[in-house]
């Protein structure tokens, strides 16, 4: 068995330096093409999926939320709670958000008749602290039109975009937006059925629905204009110290007790159901596109070696004649299916972590509802260059092994 392997070795590194140079580099171009295809090709499809989910944790969870239990209208007993994290080593930022429901009109001097619909939407109105929200989620870095709002601005107000016609085209019998709105325009929030008038300062595109279908007010003119007496917030966002891990923070928050006080999630545990699910569907359609690339990969080398071992069936013949065994040609013939496989793998892996990885991360495809990114982790790369080449080692085999089988007298007088 090791004489074979050794002999094999050596017939395959004389044929690898016999072949035709460009028909070498032909075919470890497919193998390179064949590898990027099994993780450039999934790594966008997976990466819409993840890059949503990055937007959310980064936009607008942050690394650890705290909200409100179904059943109640906040979060209960605020102050134990705040008493709590206050002193908990591991947090970075908080900003804490105080919602109710509201309804924004625009265009409302313009109604030309009592029977006109006014151009309007229902909404939430978030009371913040807007320099503690930005150094959670970097709110202000979503201005897409006009400026950020500031904490003594009484008068302003900023929207998300999808409360907009032109960046959400919604128009149903149960729900529309506001078609006639631009930067600088007066609008009118009704709250507990009071109407107050501010001027649109900035509108928030931050691809995240929670974050886009929101007004936005400084926390003492939302203080003002709610109607609450007893002020307690719907969500707390925190951002982490880096090296802390979400999971053990929250675990300190459940050691408490606390839990029964308010839900409290990392990111991830908060994203919405259809993220996940989106992700995983993404995943099976990546893994299928996948497996077409590496049947078109083994394919490939099944012809390359077919061709190879069939034009040198008098050679094979020969070989056979003087003594050489079977295994060691049918290992030949493996070892180059792996060479040209391998090569072509370790060659897209460079261009893979070295090119397009670096690449993505600074330029995320600017899909409509996500930032595109390329997902593919080093060792999921391995698992799949693994992959073909052990396809590889399959489609030189069983092409060497119909020539091998063939009569040696057969194969001498090519027959």
């Amino acid at each position: 068995m090791f004489t074979s392997i050794k002999v094999g070795f050596y017939l395959a590194l004389k044929d690898l330096s016999r072949a035709s140079k460009l028909t070498t580099l032909l075919i470890i171009f497919i193998m390179t093409l064949t590898f990027l295809n099994l993780t450039v090709g999934r790594g966008i499809l997976v990466g819409l999926p993840k890059g949503s989910t990055n937007v959310y944790d980064e936009r607008y969870s942050g690394d650890l939320i705290i909200s409100k239990l179904r059943k109640d209208q906040f979060v209960v007993d605020f102050p134990k709670i705040e008493n709590f994290y206050s002193s908990l080593e591991g947090i970075q930022f908080i900003s804490k958000r105080y919602l109710h429901p509201a309804t924004l009109t625009a265009g409302y001097e313009q109604r030309l008749r009592e029977t006109e619909v006014y151009d309007a939407t229902g909404t939430v109105v978030v009371g913040i602290d807007l320099q503690a929200e930005d150094k959670v989620t970097n709110l202000s870095k979503h201005i897409v039109e006009g400026e950020y709002l500031d904490n003594k601005d009484t008068r302003g107000v900023m929207i998300g975009a999808n409360l907009l016609f032109r960046y959400s085209p919604l128009d149903s019998p149960t729900e529309s937006n506001i078609k006639n709105l631009k930067v600088g325009d007066k609008v009118k929030l009704t709250i507990n059925d009071k109407d107050y008038f501010y001027f649109l300062r900035g509108v928030v595109k931050s691809k995240v629905s929670e974050v886009d279908r929101r007004v936005y007010l400084p926390i003492d003119e939302y203080k003002r204009v709610s109607g609450e007496k007893d002020f307690k917030p719907e969500e707390i966002s925190f951002k982490l110290v880096p090296g802390f891990v979400p999971a053990d923070i929250k675990n300190k928050f459940y050691e408490q007790g606390l839990h029964k006080l308010a839900k409290i999630q990392t990111a991830e545990e908060s994203q919405p159901q259809f993220l996940k699910d989106i992700g995983t569907t993404f995943d099976i359609l990546g893994n299928f596109l996948g497996g077409i690339g590496i049947v078109v990969a083994s394919v490939t080398v099944f012809i390359v070696v077919f061709v190879n071992a069939i034009t040198r069936r008098k050679y094979i013949g020969i070989l056979k004649a003087i003594g050489i065994t079977s295994l060691a040609i049918e290992i030949s013939y493996i070892i180059q299916a792996v060479f040209y496989a391998l090569t072509g793998s370790i060659i897209g892996m460079l261009i893979l972590y070295l090119s397009f990885v670096p690449y993505f991360a600074q330029n995320p495809i600017n899909f409509p509802f996500a930032d595109g990114i390329l997902y593919a982790p080093f060792f999921d790369s391995l698992s799949r260059l693994g992959v073909l080449v052990f396809s590889s080692v399959l489609s030189g085999f069983i092409p060497a092994r119909i020539v091998v089988n063939q009569k040696t007298l057969d194969a001498i007088l090519g027959r």
